[in-house]
C-alpha cells in the first residue's frame, strides 16, 4: 500500500517540478514577447475544447485528497450535466470578484498553463504560435508574426507534453 502511495507522491512532485519549468519558460516568451491575457479573461476555461490527461491532474487530485475535498469533487463530476466537458474548477463569476477563473490555479494542467504562450508544429513541421480569438484580437498580428515569435524562447506544447509522459 505505501509503495503505491510513494509512487504517487513521487509521480505528483515530478509533474509539478516540470509544471514549475514550464511556468519559467512561459514567464519568459510572456517578457519577451509582451504577451498577456487580458485582465481576468477566462474566456479558454470556459470552454469544451480543453482537455488534459490524468498524469496532469494528479497533483489537483492530490492536493484536493489533502485538503479532505476528494470525495466532494468526485460527486461534483458526477452530477455533472451530460455532455458538459467544461473544467469544474473554473469559476464563472469571476469578473465580478474581479480575479482569475481557476480555483486550482496552483496545480492546473499543462494545457492551462501554457496555452497563448506556446506553439504547435504547423503542417510543415515549423513552430508557430498558438493564440485564442481574444488573444488574437487583443494583440493584432501580422502576416507571419506566429512564426517571427516562435523564433525565439516559445515553448512547444509537445515538448512539454513528451516530459510528462517520460
Amino acid at each position: 500500500m505505501w509503495g503505491g502511495v510513494n509512487r504517487l507522491l513521487f509521480a505528483a512532485d515530478t509533474v509539478m517540478a516540470i509544471y514549475r519549468d514550464i511556468d519559467q519558460a512561459v514567464a519568459a516568451f510572456q517578457k519577451e514577447s509582451g504577451l498577456a491575457c487580458p485582465r481576468f479573461c477566462g474566456r479558454c476555461c470556459d470552454s469544451q475544447k480543453v482537455e488534459a490527461t490524468a498524469i496532469e491532474c494528479l497533483p489537483a487530485a492530490l492536493a484536493l485528497s489533502e485538503a479532505g475535498d476528494g470525495e466532494a469533487t468526485l460527486a461534483a463530476i458526477e452530477t455533472m450535466p451530460p455532455g458538459d466537458k467544461r473544467c469544474l474548477f473554473y469559476e464563472p463569476q469571476h469578473q465580478a470578484r474581479q480575479s482569475w477563473g481557476c480555483t486550482r490555479y496552483e496545480t492546473r494542467p499543462l494545457v492551462c498553463r501554457m496555452f497563448g504562450f506556446a506553439g504547435n508544429a504547423d503542417r510543415l513541421g515549423r513552430p508557430r504560435l498558438a493564440l485564442c480569438r481574444v488573444m488574437k484580437k487583443a494583440f493584432p498580428l501580422t502576416e507571419g508574426d506566429e512564426y517571427r515569435l516562435a523564433s525565439g524562447h516559445m515553448p512547444l506544447f509537445h515538448e512539454a507534453s513528451l516530459r510528462l509522459a517520460a
